[in-house]
């Protein structure tokens, strides 16, 4: 199995078999947003990463082998050939607990992923910790395409989290001619366009923030 077509189809699979337990985070779940969206072309991704509940960790235990890898925070299962990375509940310290991103998740192709909002938390949190390697570099170009999707951001997901640091990452970004160049295949011109919408949703997102902290004032 290869392509982005088999990957979807083992998330669909997991999906049924997790219904209520089992979150697409990371490149795979922008990548099922872009999907569903008309504002940013989809990043292929090989990338599977899921968050799961401790209440669905011991079924998935019964039936799959998670070795765990704590070197990189994060649990590891494989199937029909492709390592899928497993981030437990309580376990992984990821910036964001799981009832928080289960509340907020959608249902998009059969597939539970988590809202854009948290996608922006956690992938900025992926592109600080991986800066400098490949992978820092497709968290960026996941990084944007979020933005790009995020016309109009529920500043409730984002207030407690998108801090300083984190919005840096986010600001320098927009000066990145290389990365929206990659993320439109080389073509100058669409990437100067996109980026100016980076800019304007960027703007957007800071935006919707401070009037949120200004009116919990």
């Amino acid at each position: 199995m290869n392509g982005m077509n088999d990957i979807v189809k083992i998330m669909s699979e997991l999906a049924k078999e997790y219904p209520k337990g089992l979150i697409a985070i990371g490149g795979i779940a922008v990548y099922v947003h872009a999907l569903h969206s008309e504002d940013v072309p989809s990043q292929t991704t090989h990338d599977i990463d899921f968050y799961l509940s401790l209440v669905n960790l011991s079924t998935m235990r019964d039936v799959e082998e998670i070795v765990k890898n704590d070197r990189l925070k994060k649990s590891q299962i494989t199937r029909n050939g492709f390592e899928i990375d497993i981030y437990i509940e309580h376990q992984h310290n990821l910036a964001l607990d799981f009832e928080t991103v289960s509340r907020y998740s959608e249902m998009l192709s059969g597939i539970t992923v988590a809202a854009k909002e948290h996608l922006l938390i956690l992938k900025t949190d992926a592109a600080i910790n991986r800066s400098g390697s490949g992978k820092g570099v497709k968290d960026l170009k996941d990084l944007a395409s979020i933005v790009l999707m995020t016309k109009y951001p529920k500043s409730d997901l984002l207030k407690n989290n998108l801090d300083a640091k984190r919005l840096s990452v986010l600001e320098n970004l927009a000066t990145r001619n290389n990365i929206f160049e990659e993320i439109t295949g080389g073509n100058v011109h669409q990437a100067s366009k996109i980026r100016g919408e980076y800019t304007k949703n960027l703007e957007s997102i800071t935006k919707s923030l401070e009037d949120k902290r200004g009116r919990g004032r």
